[in-house]
């Protein structure tokens, strides 16, 4: 599709990326300056933090179905990490919502320690990844290298066999005729 006008399209793009850093910043100004916000936890009932329990299921989810599959596709230390990152995610998650019932509780504390271990564990996976992946790219690289080494002298070899059999093959062209005996071959 050509744009017969540029400059009315970069205006939409600049407008739209004003957008999208202006509604975030709107929302934080909203949140700060109100004087009512609504409530999220609930001390006195069996789930504290009823906000923390979908995050629960959804971890629950990728961790039962999500991150087996793509396991099993894909298979990689990072993938493994994925799945094993499952676990501190969802005992963050049960702290949240049934143990932490006042903001820097035991319960807020510990589940924020386990949600750096969350994050931490598929971060290690993909360096480790990387570095197998790098090693694998080397040890290909080193054996291709080894093979264009050994083609290359088998190459000259097959030259020098090459030559010796032309040098034959002309020598028996051109077969001197001492005594009429000698049979020269083609």
């Amino acid at each position: 599709m050509w744009i017969e006008n540029r400059d009315q399209v970069d205006l939409k793009i600049n407008a739209d990326r004003r957008v999208e850093i202006i509604s975030p910043v709107k929302v934080i100004h909203v949140c700060t300056t109100s004087e009512h916000l609504h409530t999220t936890m609930f001390p006195d009932s069996i789930v504290t933090r009823p906000y923390d329990i979908a995050p629960l299921v959804l971890f629950g989810i990728a961790g039962v179905f999500i991150y087996p599959r793509f396991y099993r596709r894909t298979p990689s230390l990072f993938s493994h990490a994925l799945i094993i990152s499952v676990l501190p995610e969802i005992a963050t998650q049960l702290h949240m919502a049934f143990g932490s019932e006042a903001l820097f509780d035991n319960h807020l504390n510990i589940a924020h320690f386990l949600k750096i271990i969350a994050y931490f564990v598929p971060f290690v996976g993909l360096i480790l990844d990387y570095v197998y992946t790098y090693d694998k790219q080397r040890f290909v690289t080193q054996r291709l290298e080894e093979a264009q080494k050994n083609l290359a002298q088998r190459t000259l070899q097959l030259e020098k066999i090459n030559c010796r059999l032309q040098d034959e093959l002309d020598e028996r062209m051109t077969c001197p005729k001492k005594t009429g005996h000698e049979i020269c071959l083609f």
